[in-house]
């Protein structure tokens, strides 16, 4: 359970496993509870709860990456964090890209946006920050 508040809660006592930390849930006004790629809910969750066959709020395997996810979904990473061009590496290629989408958002029925790595539908801060904690990888 996130609790921004502390520990308000209405009755009911903290349990094991609770964060404190935001989500990053991809777009909660929108009902979009799917996890960004920084996500703090990602691969901390408990594997001994988890039953075979069980699977998350899409359909897909409950544990992914080794760990499961806390909450309803299983972050799967289709592409590295960071490589924009979809050649397994995270370079300066993907510095280019980021950089000429930097700003720009998704619009409503649009699909990926180059250099959107956290997810939020827009080439920001936290997807340059995201690309330069993958710098390197795959070279």
């Amino acid at each position: 359970m996130y609790n921004p508040g502390g520990t308000d809660y209405s009755g009911l006592s903290a349990g094991t496993g609770d964060i404190q930390q935001d989500p990053l849930f991809v777009d909660r006004p929108a009902d979009d509870y799917h996890l960004q790629y920084t996500s703090p809910c990602a691969n901390t969750g408990n594997n001994s709860y988890v039953q075979s066959g069980w699977v998350d709020m899409d359909g897909e395997d409950r544990i992914q990456n080794g760990i499961v996810d806390i909450g309803a979904d299983e972050l799967v990473v289709t592409r590295i964090p960071g490589d924009a061009n979809d050649d397994k590496k995270v370079n300066l290629q993907d510095l280019s890209i980021l950089a000429t989408y930097y700003g720009q958002s998704n619009l409503p029925g649009d699909t990926w946006l180059l250099g959107d790595f956290n997810g939020d539908k827009a080439v920001g801060l936290q997807d340059l920050s995201i690309l330069a904690a993958n710098y390197g990888y795959g070279m």
